[in-house]
């Protein structure tokens, strides 16, 4: 039996996301280049072992939560604070957000199974939304070092949409497990700023999901099996070359310029 994640799809098809690179993905998950580890996926990391133990009621030591998940990547974490400047700046924030759900948590990064249309058979769709209230919002927690909304708190739509098309997935696995209230779901985006500088900010965005918004990401899941199924793992260029760690395999007029 094949899995097939969101993640997966939004690497591979422009559909799910304006980031997508089929060639990327391949040299990543068949190739298995050698690839750096991003800052973002630390500190990500870290704000969702966070988030997930407060949730889950429990009372971490987020100076040994850090350590916990910097372990894999010592040489990333070099470059981080220590674990007590790391827990100062974010074991708050993190707390806050797990106490608005404080009782009302249905489920916590646990794995959905399902299918979509058109989805060869042997293939399964999986999904690990961050959580689930009793009262059926899919929420996500998106950590980034660049803020996703304006000034006056407006959120970036293309960024927006595409975590949306995220959340109709869960709430397509949810529905097709019965634990859907019905349509259109309640989605939340938490969106954590955590610059270079400034204290983490958070700013939250509610998402309508949808059915026509869960066509649309169906779609995109179609789109990704092709793309996998018959091998076409074709570079798209874009701005994210500029931190593709793998833009030196690709030829000159595909990466941008971006060659090291």
């Amino acid at each position: 039996m094949s899995a097939l994640s969101w993640s997966q799809a939004s690497a591979l098809t422009p559909l799910a996301s304006t980031y997508a690179c089929p060639a990327r993905w391949k040299y990543s998950h068949i190739d298995r280049l050698p690839e750096p580890p991003q800052a973002w996926l630390l500190k990500g990391s870290y704000w969702d072992a966070l988030v997930t133990a407060y949730l889950r009621g429990e009372a971490p030591d987020p100076e040994a939560v850090w350590l916990d998940v910097s372990a894999e990547w010592p040489e990333l974490a070099a470059t981080f604070p220590s674990a007590a400047e790391m827990a100062l700046r974010c074991a708050t924030p993190a707390a806050q957000i797990a106490e608005r759900f404080g009782g009302r948590i249905a489920l916590s990064q646990q794995r959905l199974e399902g299918t979509v249309p058109g989805l060869a058979e042997g293939t399964i769709l999986v999904g690990y939304p961050d959580w689930v209230t009793t009262d059926g919002q899919i929420c996500d927690l998106k950590v980034s070092a660049s803020k996703r909304w304006d000034r006056e708190g407006a959120p970036q739509e293309a960024w927006l949409h595409g975590v949306g098309l995220q959340l109709a997935i869960y709430a397509l696995l949810l529905d097709q497990a019965g634990n859907l209230p019905g349509w259109p779901a309640s989605g939340l985006v938490i969106s954590v700023y955590d610059g270079p500088t400034k204290a983490p900010q958070v700013c939250d965005f509610p998402v309508s999901i949808t059915e026509d918004l869960a066509q649309e990401a169906c779609a995109a899941v179609l789109a990704a099996a092709a793309i996998r199924q018959e091998g076409r793992y074709v570079a798209r260029p874009g701005g994210h070359c500029g931190w593709c760690a793998f833009v030196d395999h690709c030829r000159e007029d595909l990466a941008w310029g971006y060659k090291r």
